[in-house]
């Protein structure tokens, strides 16, 4: 072939050029639609999420309401604020030969499912408080108490806070005559200077690994980690 001489381009058969231009628009297509699959996928990752992380009063508005309905007038001063994922209710409460009394009342969950956490100022001398959290909080039934003994979301929150007014009421009681007023389950404190048992070390370390009650981590890391009078002024208790 001369050196000067243009090569002609063999042109390819109709139906060839038609095919490979659906195979264009079909692997296009393709492309679309996964990438389209993808976004969705990750846009409803994001939104189950979300979902996960949200409280629990958003995601389970009729235990809320549920908790506050019938509310008496007897306890307006109650405030309620969010803490982390958490619900806080303060107030102040008569307590009668005890006198008045400051209470925070917290759900960490949603109540028929996570059992609320009752603090109160004043003093801490008490034979029936938990004492993982620097504001002790009320110990007012026993875990396996029968379903009538235990406070349940159908009292509502003033069904819990009638339980804690009682509660302080009976603490005073034992404060002057050393004997509790009701039916118990208590341990006695043994003396220090035995040695500690395996079960207690578990204890211990269950009690280092203790939630917030704001419900967001350990304690010891979280509200644990910051003034005691700034975890007081968050809960209403100073």
């Amino acid at each position: 072939m001369p050196r000067n001489a243009t090569r002609t381009r063999r042109r390819a058969h109709p139906r060839r050029r038609t095919h490979r231009r659906w195979e264009r628009k079909r692997l296009h297509a393709q492309r679309t639609r996964q990438r389209r699959i993808g976004r969705r996928r990750c846009r409803a990752a994001v939104r189950q999420r979300r979902w996960a992380n949200a409280p629990w009063w958003y995601r389970h508005p009729l235990e809320w309401l549920a908790l506050e309905s019938g509310f008496p007038e007897e306890y307006a001063n109650f405030r309620r604020r969010e803490i982390g994922k958490a619900l806080v209710y303060a107030g102040e409460v008569d307590v009668g030969d005890a006198g008045t009394r400051r209470l925070a009342v917290i759900f960490p969950g949603r109540p028929s499912r996570v059992p609320p956490i009752v603090m109160a100022d004043g003093s801490k001398k008490s034979r029936h408080r938990y004492r993982w959290s620097r504001p002790t909080s009320l110990c007012i039934w026993y875990p396996s108490d029968p379903r009538r003994q235990r406070w349940t979301i159908e009292e509502g929150l003033h069904g819990l806070i009638d339980r804690a007014r009682v509660h302080l009421l009976k603490e005073a009681w034992w404060r002057v005559h050393e004997r509790w007023p009701s039916p118990e389950v208590h341990h006695e404190p043994r003396g220090t200077e035995r040695r500690i048992t395996t079960s207690e070390r578990r204890r211990l370390q269950r009690l280092d690994r203790q939630r917030c009650w704001c419900g967001r981590k350990r304690y010891a890391t979280c509200h644990g980690a910051i003034a005691a009078d700034v975890e007081l002024r968050q809960l209403g208790l100073a």
